[in-house]
């Protein structure tokens, strides 16, 4: 934690102690895992969601390179799709594997963006979380749409690589 720095605005009225103020979530995530005790402790939770992230994000990335056929096989150029059905059907499973690494993974971030925003901090993670939710939202629309380029493969990417990076 950074010295002598506590949030008392994190605390409830009933607590008596102080939370620590960590400069990032890394640190914090360190600092977690150094304390975890017992196979129900923080690391082997962590371990699970980034694991689980992996693997939703390979198949993220599996999906995602059946829709770059659309530029090989014709549909974007041509404007005549051989099968238009199956991409739309890739890009609904892009969504679904990847909406639950943005949960997994995103949240924790966006929980640490908020805090540092709170102490009027811009921090790494508020621009990690916000670009994340820019190609989120922007490939949610696309696949609505059924129209546009989608990148959930690259939020994915860079959640499991910075949580990694950090643990």
């Amino acid at each position: 934690p950074v010295p002598g720095a506590t949030d008392e605005t994190s605390a409830t009225i009933s607590e008596s102690t102080q939370v620590p103020i960590y400069c990032c979530f890394g640190c914090r995530f360190a600092a977690e895992l150094g304390r975890a005790q017992g196979p129900h402790g923080f690391a082997g939770n962590a371990m699970f969601r980034l694991a689980l992230s992996v693997f939703l994000s390979l198949n993220v990335m599996i999906f995602t390179m059946l829709l770059w056929t659309q530029d090989v096989y014709g549909g974007v150029a041509t404007g005549t799709a051989s099968a238009p059905g199956m991409w739309d059907v890739a890009r609904y499973l892009c969504m679904l594997f990847s909406l639950p690494v943005l949960y997994l993974l995103g949240l924790p971030v966006a929980a640490e963006a908020w805090i540092a925003l709170r102490r009027g901090v811009l921090s790494t993670d508020l621009l990690l979380i916000v670009g994340t939710l820019a190609a989120y939202l922007y490939s949610i629309v696309s696949t609505v749409r059924g129209a546009g380029a989608v990148y959930f493969e690259v939020g994915c990417v860079v959640l499991v690589l910075v949580t990694l990076g950090r643990w």
